[in-house]
């Protein structure tokens, strides 16, 4: 089943976000939820999760007495996780109303067309869907295990910079231009009276580890982002194809992909900058 859908933009500043970049699958899941796969068949590629804390601004006009007797701190961020899966791990809202069931969602807005200007910057869909190059697409155990969102609104909080002009390219065929592409995705949480939490759960080194957000003791404007990164940890600007990558999990109707049938990412150089791109695709249906 593919991912449900909603025209409802969502919310670019909830009080938590998650955010995905580099090596990174997602796919829909049973009732609602998304699978989050993690290429792990690169050596230069590093998975780690980060917690970024925004704190929030001093607003001079209108000081706040608790705030502005407080040193000014920039966002915090803390290292939650690094290295390779061995464990699935969980987000969801707490409490979970229905334990077996999601209201993952991703934004669509019509409509929309990749090389033309006026499609919603916000749409899911600048993402690659690996559906749209090949035969039932899966992955295989490369892509495992899977982390499991069970709530948020999926959408692309920023494109490319137009000047990597991105084009796909396979044998024989002219280059498909694609104009910009998602350089990461975003999923929005909206918390509610009736589950004003979100909660975390992973494993470490054998040891369940959970976080829930907000945060006890912080800042009640405080806003939330969990990064889940699987890029290499040296920035290089040279142009290379992520798609080599993908290709290393990715099956059609569950044969790996010929060479001859494989798609490559062609970008023009750009200065050094997280643009690289490493970003993640989708397979849905």
């Amino acid at each position: 089943m593919p991912f449900t859908e909603t025209t409802d933009q969502p919310s670019v500043t909830p009080r938590v976000s998650i955010a995905f970049s580099g090596l990174i699958v997602l796919k829909p899941g049973p009732n609602d939820t998304c699978l989050i796969c993690v290429n792990k068949f690169d050596r230069n590629h590093i998975f780690q999760v980060l917690l970024v804390v925004s704190n929030p601004e001093i607003n001079p006009a209108q000081p706040d007495n608790d705030v502005v007797n407080k040193a000014y701190q920039p966002a915090t961020v803390v290292p939650l996780f690094t290295g390779p899966l061995f464990a699935p791990f969980l987000i969801r809202r707490q409490p979970d109303a229905n334990a077996n069931a999601g209201d993952f969602k991703v934004f669509k807005r019509d409509p929309f067309d990749r090389t033309r200007p006026n499609s919603h910057d916000l749409d899911y869909r600048w993402a690659v869907n690996f559906r749209d190059l090949h035969l039932n697409p899966s992955t295989n155990h490369g892509g495992e295990p899977v982390g499991i969102l069970k709530t948020g609104v999926l959408y692309t909080p920023r494109l490319t910079d137009p000047g990597l002009h991105p084009r796909l390219i396979r044998q024989g065929n002219p280059p498909f231009p694609l104009t910009q592409i998602s350089s990461n995705l975003a999923a929005s949480i909206t918390l509610t009276a009736e589950a004003p939490k979100l909660y975390f759960q992973w494993e470490d080194q054998g040891d369940t580890q959970y976080l829930v957000l907000p945060r006890s003791g912080d800042d009640p404007r405080s806003l939330y982002t969990l990064y889940f990164i699987n890029e290499p940890p040296n920035l290089d600007a040279r142009p290379h194809d992520e798609f080599a990558h993908y290709y290393r999990i990715l099956l059609s109707n569950g044969a790996v992909i010929p060479g001859t049938q494989r798609f490559e990412l062609e970008t023009d150089p750009l200065g050094r900058s997280d643009e690289i791109p490493c970003m993640p695709v989708l397979i849905n249906p």
